[in-house]
């Protein structure tokens, strides 16, 4: 419940700042409130887990931390914040689905049916917002 009401949140305050400021002020401000409430829902929720990444992870990481910190959040700053909202809101609950193939093929989760059913009753369900909206 509470990753929809956040998610919600991000989608209609990214929209809105973006036109507001320019995409790279925008960005920054949304990755440091993240960067906070993410520490702070970690601390609440699990006290004595890290909330770091561990410096090997960072090292063997680091370019990929780069490249998505400053192209993809830029590319979904600037997306969520040039598209009409009813859009954009739908297409970016498509992040955390993308994840799973990403993290496939890297290695870094073993296939699961469930999860490819779901992968895919995501997709399908936006497929049909977007289609019923006849904006695809």
């Amino acid at each position: 419940l509470l990753t929809m009401v956040f998610w919600s949140l991000n989608a209609y305050a990214t929209s809105r700042a973006g036109r507001v400021f320019d995409p790279f002020t925008a960005n920054a401000i949304r990755m440091t409130f993240a960067l906070i409430m993410s520490a702070a829902l970690s601390r609440a929720f699990a006290p004595r887990s890290e909330i770091g990444l561990p410096v090997r992870v960072i090292r063997k990481s680091l370019g990929i931390i780069v490249f998505e910190a400053f192209g993809g959040s830029f590319l979904f700053m600037y997306g969520l914040s040039h598209s009409p909202m009813a859009v954009g809101s739908a297409l970016t609950s498509l992040a955390p689905v993308i994840s799973v193939p990403v993290a496939l093929a890297l290695g870094l989760e073993r296939f699961s049916l469930k999860r490819t059913a779901g992968v895919l009753g995501v997709v399908a369900g936006l497929v049909l917002l977007l289609a019923a909206s006849n904006r695809i």
